[in-house]
This record gives structure tokens, C-alpha cells and sequence, in this order.
């Protein structure tokens, strides 16, 4: 007889609502976005780019921890190392870019 495996997914109660979501998970993010709110993120390119002293803010790149990138024309710290996506410019993710 061949054994059997079973996977078993916990879902809780708060990751099924609509609104603010605290502890999302990786896979929540994936699939809903930054902002869990049940809607599938946008795939647009931001449009504001550097004119700043560095080389401008770029989704789909990865940063790491001290690099500088300029965004609308403002420059930003990297705070955290990340891959960066759309809705993640440094202005709207403080936790990742620290303005200089």
C-alpha cells in the first residue's frame, strides 16, 4: 500500500476580510498586493522616474540596504533590502526608503 500525504492549509478569519490585514503573509502579498485588500496588484509602470541625484527608482529591482535612487526628484535611502515592485516607490513605503 502506498502512503499517502496531505497537505494542510491554515487560513485564518482575518486574511478572508477586506479590510486592513496585520501579518500578512508572503503569499498574501503575492497575490493580493502591499495592502491586502483583496484586489490583484497593478501592473502599470509607475511614471515619475529620477531627475534626482542618483539613478532612478526602478520596479522589479533589487536593492540593498544603503543603496540611493531618486524618485519624482526627490532621493532615497534603501532602509531594507528588497526586490522592488509597482506600489512599492519610496514614497509610499517608508519601512523600505528613507528620503535624503
Amino acid at each position: 500500500m502506498t502512503p499517502k500525504t496531505s497537505l494542510v492549509i491554515n487560513v485564518s478569519e482575518s486574511a478572508l476580510s477586506t479590510g486592513p490585514v496585520i501579518g500578512s503573509s508572503l503569499w498574501e502579498m503575492e497575490v493580493y498586493g502591499a495592502c491586502a485588500t483583496g484586489t490583484p496588484m497593478s501592473t502599470a509602470t509607475p511614471t515619475p522616474t529620477g531627475t534626482g541625484q542618483y539613478p532612478a527608482w526602478a520596479p522589479n529591482t533589487a536593492y540593498s540596504v544603503g543603496a540611493r535612487v531618486s524618485y519624482a526628484g526627490l532621493n532615497y535611502q534603501c532602509l531594507q533590502a528588497h526586490t522592488s515592485i509597482v506600489t512599492w516607490e519610496p514614497p509610499n513605503t517608508p519601512a523600505l526608503w528613507q528620503p535624503l
